[in-house]
């Protein structure tokens, strides 16, 4: 029983941890907005996007394997609970991106 609570600790800090980083990261979109001019921001933009990328994937990896080793014969169920722990903060950066188009992020059309 203790395992499936060090897991499930375990996904909610990585949901906490995305939210935070999607938090973070349209704060500073939105900073480079009232700074720079669309080409400039999205420029600057387009140079962290794999760098948070990559701080959303190597956690989330790292996660699974983790609570893929304590939980072995329950991948499935793993699997859907990261999944479950990555949704709230993906969500919420869907939400927010419309607002982020109008700065002219994202693709425009």
């Amino acid at each position: 029983m203790s395992r499936y609570l060090e897991v499930i600790a375990a996904l909610v800090a990585l949901s906490a941890y995305v939210f935070g980083l999607c938090y973070l990261w349209r704060w500073y979109l939105v900073g480079l907005a009232s700074r720079y001019n669309i080409p400039e921001r999205r420029r600057r933009a387009a140079r962290w996007y794999p760098v948070i990328a990559l701080l959303i994937v190597i956690p989330a990896l790292i996660t699974l394997f983790c609570c893929l080793r304590a939980i072995p014969a329950r991948r499935h169920l793993v699997a859907a609970a990261l999944v479950c722990s990555l949704l709230p903060g993906l969500i919420w950066w869907i939400c927010k991106m419309p607002g982020l188009s109008a700065l002219g992020y994202g693709r425009q059309r």
